[in-house]
């Protein structure tokens, strides 16, 4: 069993960037009594997820973010508390994204060091091949999902809440936001997107919705695969989220490396875009 002071934990972790938005205030009038609710909810499965708000912000480009209820945040921090230090340990170095200190700065900083390091300081001719998944958070399958956390839970996690780590991990990847939301964009805007990048025109058993922590910290672990087996392939490789790049010294040796890309890929039902694949 979770005990209160996991509980309290994750509140303090989760309220640190959230203290004006309304439900964080409603929450945190009686923070002790609704910990402690939300505490007997998870400890005796009796839990549910509540509703969200769903917005479509247009910068960068059109995209559908979730925004989970406050109690339902705390849940995410809660659970990642567990498994991120687990994550950790079979994440490569560069993958950056939704990691402590490795962030988009982070990234940029090690692709040029690795860009100098590659090319003898610009003296030796080299390639960079630069890749990009369609849809990505979008097309994650579930039940695939699931299956890959189910497994590295059971080997990885020696705690003594491995059962309601699995309850409320299955229930975080099971869950359908967009059966239970309250949409806050105008219609126009859902019109911008497209039905493959919206999860209300998704089917049920595929998609993540962006904006929870855990969406980030899973669609990472479902691409670990990826990202194992291209850094066991070259030296120069890294990835944030549904973006990753290649650096060689040998052209063909990055368009060869292609179709071992696909097949991994297919296996996880996700795509590369074509439209965005370059050497």
């Amino acid at each position: 069993m979770f005990t209160y002071h996991d509980i309290l934990n994750a509140y303090y972790d989760c309220r640190k960037n959230k203290r004006t938005t309304v439900n964080q205030r409603v929450f945190e009038y009686d923070y002790e009594y609704n910990c402690k609710v939300l505490l007997n909810e998870i400890n005796n499965r009796t839990y549910e997820i509540g509703y969200s708000i769903c917005f479509v912000v247009t910068h960068p480009k059109p995209r559908e973010v979730f925004a989970a209820n406050f109690r339902d945040r705390v849940v995410h921090h809660l659970l990642m508390a567990e498994l991120e230090p687990l994550f950790e340990r079979v994440f490569i170095k560069n993958t950056f994204n939704c990691r402590k200190g490795k962030g988009t700065l982070y990234g940029l900083k090690t692709l040029r060091e690795e860009m100098i390091e590659c090319s003898d300081y610009f003296n030796i001719e080299s390639f960079v091949a630069k890749f990009d998944l369609s849809n990505f958070f979008m097309s994650i399958d579930k039940g695939i999902l699931w299956n890959k956390l189910q497994k590295f839970i059971n080997d990885n996690y020696l705690g003594k809440n491995k059962d309601l780590i699995l309850y409320l991990t299955y229930k975080v990847v099971m869950h359908c936001p967009e059966n239970k939301c309250i949409k806050k964009s105008k219609k126009s805007l859902w019109d911008k997107l497209g039905k493959e990048k919206s999860l209300f025109t998704t089917s049920y058993i595929k998609g993540l919705p962006i904006g929870n922590l855990t969406s980030q910290i899973f669609a990472n672990f479902y691409l670990n695969d990826l990202d194992n087996f291209l850094s066991s392939e070259f030296k120069f490789y890294g990835r944030y989220v549904d973006d990753f790049y290649i650096l060689s010294r040998n052209k063909q040796e990055l368009i060869t490396i292609i179709p071992k890309i696909i097949v991994i890929l297919n296996n996880l039902q996700i795509r590369l875009n074509p439209r965005k694949i370059s050497i």
